[in-house]
Formats: C-alpha cells, sequence, structure tokens
C-alpha cells in the first residue's frame, strides 16, 4: 500500500536501545523515496495500520504480529548526517524568543489587537494573516517535545534546557487561557472562526487547521513529558471546541469540512484518548467526514498534501479510537 520504491527495512531489533540508519535514506542518492498511496487501499488497511500504531488489538488483524512504536528516549539514531540535523535542529529550538512565539496569544487574552503583537513573530507570514497566527508555536511545542524526551537520560543538562523553555512557555499559555472565561486560547480572535461559519467577519482562511497544531502541540506535551498543565489546556481547548461544535446545523457543518481544517478529528480523537470525556469524542465526530468513512471509500478531489494526508490520518483516528 504505502512502501517507499527500493528502500529496504532493517529487522526488529530485541528490545531496550534501538540504533541504526533510519528507513528511506539513500546513501548514494538525495532524492526522497516515492511513496506510492492509494485511498481505497487505505481503507482496506485500516485493521493492519491499527495494530502498527495502536496499543489496542484491532479486529481482523489475524496472524498478522502487532506492532508498537518505540519511546524516544529508548531510540539512538548513529547516522552521522542525522545526528547533526538533530544537534542543529534542537541548537535552533533553544534560540527562539519564547516572548514571540507567545505574543499574539499574550494580546488575545487581554482583548488587544494581535495584529500589533504580529510584527514580534517569529514566523513574518503569521503577520499577514491573523488565522494562522499561532501556528509556529504549535510546532514548536511537538519539536521541544521530542528534543526533551530524544535527550532524556543522554543528555541531562540539554534536557534540562528544554524542559525549563517548555514549562515556561507552557504556564505562559495557561496564563493566557485563565483570562478566556469559556477556555478560547488562540493568537486571533473568535471572530476568524465565526467567518468560516459566515456568521461574522475576519479572516476565514485556515483557523482550524492553527487550532489542530496547537492541540497537537499540547497534547505531545504532555504525552512526551508528563506535564500535566500542557494536558489541562488542550482538554479546556476540546471544552470549548465542543461547545462551539455541538451549535453546528448541518449547513454549517458542510461548510467547515469543506475549507480546510487539517486533521482536527485526529487531534480530538488522541485527546479523548487521553481525556475520556466524551465532549471531546463528540467534538472530533463532527469533524469526521461521512462521505469519506461509507463503503463506497468517497472520493479526495483534493490533490494537496497538507489537506489530503490529515483526512487520511483523521479517519484512521477515528478507526483506532472508535473501531
Amino acid at each position: 500500500m504505502c512502501q517507499p520504491d527500493g528502500v529496504g527495512r532493517d529487522p526488529a531489533t530485541a528490545p531496550g536501545t534501538t540504533t541504526g540508519t533510519p528507513v528511506g535514506r539513500r546513501p548514494w542518492s538525495k532524492r526522497a523515496p516515492v511513496f506510492r498511496l492509494t485511498f481505497r487501499g487505505f481503507l482496506s488497511s485500516l485493521p493492519l495500520i491499527s495494530s502498527v500504531v495502536s496499543p489496542r488489538p484491532a479486529a481482523g488483524v489475524g496472524l498478522v504480529e502487532r506492532l508498537q512504536g518505540f519511546d524516544l528516549a529508548r531510540v539512538r539514531v548513529t547516522d552521522p548526517y542525522y545526528e547533526h540535523l538533530f544537534t542543529v535542529g534542537v541548537r535552533h529550538l533553544l534560540r527562539l524568543d519564547p516572548d514571540r512565539l507567545l505574543a499574539g496569544f499574550r494580546a488575545v487574552s487581554f482583548g488587544q489587537d494581535p495584529a500589533s503583537a504580529a510584527g514580534r513573530s517569529l514566523h513574518r507570514g503569521e503577520g499577514s494573516r491573523g488565522s494562522i497566527r499561532g501556528q509556529g508555536l504549535g510546532r514548536t511545542l511537538t519539536a521541544l517535545a521530542q528534543a526533551y524526551r530524544q535527550t532524556l537520560g543522554l543528555d541531562p543538562a540539554l534536557n534540562l534546557e528544554l524542559s525549563d523553555l517548555l514549562g515556561h512557555v507552557i504556564d505562559e499559555l495557561a496564563v493566557c487561557q485563565d483570562r478566556s472565561p469559556n477556555g478560547y486560547l488562540f493568537a486571533a480572535p473568535e471572530t476568524c472562526f465565526d467567518a468560516v461559519e459566515e456568521r461574522g467577519t475576519g479572516d476565514p482562511w485556515v483557523p482550524w487547521d492553527t487550532m489542530r497544531e496547537l492541540i497537537a502541540g499540547t497534547v505531545d506535551v504532555y504525552e512526551l513529558t508528563g506535564n500535566p498543565t500542557a494536558l489541562d489546556i488542550a482538554s479546556r481547548l476540546g471544552d470549548w471546541i465542543g461547545e462551539r461544535t455541538s451549535r453546528w446545523d448541518d449547513a454549517t457543518r458542510a461548510r467547515v469540512l469543506g475549507g480546510e481544517r487539517g486533521g482536527m478529528n485526529a487531534c480530538l480523537y488522541d485527546l479523548y484518548e487521553l481525556s475520556g470525556d466524551p465532549k471531546h469524542r463528540a467534538a472530533a465526530q463532527r469533524f469526521d467526514e461521512d462521505d469519506l468513512l461509507s463503503p463506497s471509500g468517497g472520493e479526495l478531489t483534493d490533490r494537496r498534501a497538507c489537506p489530503r494526508i490529515p483526512r487520511l490520518l483523521g479517519a484512521l483516528h477515528r478507526h483506532r479510537g472508535l473501531g
């Protein structure tokens, strides 16, 4: 279904620290591996994929051995090229100014125009379109959490530095969220979500896609570092989303799903697995595409990767979470 052309896979190693050259690298070529994926093949393979990514047994797996991912703290990549990339990446993360990452969130929490803070953003694109503000912070949270987990037990000083930066950003996000009466946390006003629903003015471009980055980032921080405040932030955002989407009629839901909303259902199913809150499950289901999950398999008319892959992942996370 989805196999890189000409790339072999290392055999599984014994439990413990895992080493080896990452799958997909070609020493003789800089060209990336080519993946071929058909949607019908994706749907038909969901039981097998679920056995790979889920700790729960999946119906229909049969005699196929269930595989699980390794904890990043147990993985060591020894290839010099990737070691260098990791070092450079972590160095870049630690040079980021957290105040610039948080500028838009702080402005919104005080009822101020975040455009005035956009000039201080680390990402120039976030200043031109309001609904994309904060996307960089969500991705940075994921990167910091992964780097923290990767250095756990390997480099205590670096691990502590990453932990301190993550803790500061999460604590500041919690302060911003505490100023909201309904748990809303974003680097742009709620009017951008109203605009998507055609209920007001604002920037309707990709606020849901940006929200997905923020929820995924806070969930990653909790899962990889154990920071309980990160899960609390994500849960309160899930409550806000649950309340907002509960008011959608069929036309509004179709309008939202017809735009770019990233993998909102995927991140909400992830949150539901941690919180167990039925409101989060219901919110995730409102982002499901009914036609995509029908026996006919639906149709992916948009061939761009950024909307297509999240739609597939959303279907996968629904299968993993609900069966």
